[in-house]
């Protein structure tokens, strides 16, 4: 029986040191029948001589590598998954300097294979975390409790790079456009998936190597500092900003959420501008919440100080 085809979506900036490892991990793939496609977004360093001896060697059906719009890598992700010339039947986020295990494309399939392809489903999973030279340093984060709207409004709960879904979800993706300027690009697909009540599964078992080096974009959440950073985040301002942001892309798409998950964006996007007693009403109305009961409880406290 053919197996389904997985596009793989990888985007590179600058990523020479650590490329050639992430590549001979999609090779050593149980899983054989996938495409790479490359969206590079200026780098200098010698990743486009990797990726092109590489394609050189695999051939140009094997590997395909395109010009990033330049506007960062949320954006590049985003782009490439728009991209019209692309087509499978699965796609999956790739980083440029972590390491796949070899059951990684099977194991997503797997657990996608069985769900209804007119739903948007999308995959995640815990990683393993690595240091520079590869040294395993532990796992990330636990399974999260609830995967819905109502939490993919305030948090994120899963990486990118262990992220693979179905055309159901990317067709919404392009429906919404690349010209969007988004937080994140798997913060993005959370609220896309969440929004039309797709399925969201979150595999607790880990499948890629999560190399933590000193130029990691966006690195392992679950550490102290980084859950200081983000308590500092939500009396900052920064997270209400990020809401906003969110809110005013998942107008563009409106038409294609539930009536229940549009009062609640538009109850959470109304707090900030509101008084203190309409603040806790809408707060309540929302329905949000983080994954831990003390998140929500900072949550709440940072819509009572109008920084949410």
């Amino acid at each position: 029986m053919l197996q389904p085809k997985v596009a793989i979506l990888m985007c590179t900036l600058n990523g020479a040191p650590f490329l050639k490892e992430q590549l001979l991990s999609f090779v050593s793939q149980t899983h054989e029948n996938w495409v790479l496609w490359v969206s590079d977004d200026g780098s200098n360093d010698q990743t486009l001589d990797i990726l092109q001896g590489v394609q050189a060697d695999w051939g140009s059906d094997r590997i395909k590598i395109v010009q990033g719009p330049g506007k960062g890598f949320a954006t590049n992700f985003i782009s490439l998954a728009c991209r019209p010339e692309i087509s499978a039947d699965y796609y999956a986020f790739s980083d440029q300097d972590d390491v796949w295990l070899a059951l990684k494309l099977q194991r997503a399939l797997d657990l996608l294979k069985n769900e209804p392809h007119e739903n948007a489903v999308l995959y995640g999973s815990r990683t393993q975390l690595t240091d520079a030279t590869g040294k395993v340093l532990g796992l990330s984060k636990l399974t999260p409790r609830f995967l819905n709207f109502r939490n993919a409004l305030v948090q994120n709960v899963a990486g990118g790079n262990t992220m693979v879904f179905n055309n159901s979800l990317r067709d919404l993706v392009r429906d919404a456009g690349p010209q969007l300027n988004i937080v994140t690009h798997d913060w993005w697909l959370y609220l896309l998936t969440t929004a039309v009540n797709g399925k969201v599964i979150f595999d607790k078992e880990p499948f890629i190597n999560f190399r933590q080096h000193k130029h990691n974009l966006i690195g392992d959440n679950s550490t102290l500092p980084a859950k200081i950073h983000r308590f500092k985040g939500l009396f900052s301002g920064r997270l209400k900003r990020w809401i906003q942001q969110n809110h005013r892309c998942l107008t563009v798409i409106e038409h294609r959420l539930p009536p229940d998950n549009v009062q609640a964006a538009k109850a959470l996007a109304a707090i900030h501008s509101s008084k203190l007693f309409r603040r806790i009403r809408l707060f309540k109305e929302s329905g949000v919440r983080r994954q831990s009961p003390i998140g929500t409880f900072a949550l709440l406290a940072a819509a009572l100080l109008k920084q949410l």
